[in-house]
């Protein structure tokens, strides 16, 4: 573990170290990494660079779909989804939620970039309203308003803190972090 906290972040750095001593007054834009290694090494380099990179985007995908897919079996094991969609192949993967992250890959892929945006700033809304209504509904009951298939008997899994916004920024809030110069908290 102590070998991969030195070695990441020079797979980082190394590259671009290397890229801003050789080309330092190139324009850097996307790509440009790639064409710097071009123009040091030849085309061995340059095609390397952009396999690799293409390599590490599949690998990402495909990580992003698996995650998706045992979310969605977990869910369907605790109940709160179909039961078609606990169902494993032979391998232990969630078969139906890969083939439904495909499908809802191949149906984004066909909206334009702006719209892709669109639909996760809406998704993300929805959550976030079925989120606070989780934890702890709008503040109607108290005000008198029930709603329908509300019940003052049914225990939730969690109370909110109501002490007010200073109780729960300093309970929330994670403390910055001490600045290298030895400024600030800490």
């Amino acid at each position: 573990m102590a070998i991969s906290v030195v070695l990441v972040p020079l797979s980082y750095l190394l590259p671009l170290l290397v890229a801003t001593g050789a080309a330092p007054d190139a324009p850097y834009c996307d790509g440009c990494l790639v064409s710097i290694a071009g123009e040091l090494s030849g085309l061995w380099l340059r095609v390397w660079l952009t396999a690799a990179a293409a390599v590490a985007c599949v690998g990402q995908f495909i990580a992003e779909m698996a995650s998706d897919s045992f979310q969605l079996m977990g869910m369907a094991d605790q109940g709160q989804l179909p039961a078609c969609l606990a169902q494993r192949s032979s391998h232990g993967t969630p078969t139906v939620g890969v083939l439904l992250s495909a499908a809802g890959v191949v149906l984004v892929s066909r909206l334009q970039f702006t719209a892709i945006i669109e639909l996760v700033n809406v998704t993300y809304l929805v959550a976030e309203l079925i989120e606070v209504k989780s934890v702890g509904g709008w503040g109607l009951e108290r005000r008198g308003y029930r709603g329908r298939g509300s019940s003052t008997t049914h225990a939730t899994p969690f109370a909110p803190s109501h002490g007010g916004g200073t109780k729960v920024l300093k309970r929330d809030v994670p403390p910055p972090p001490p600045l290298p110069w030895g400024g600030g908290p800490g």
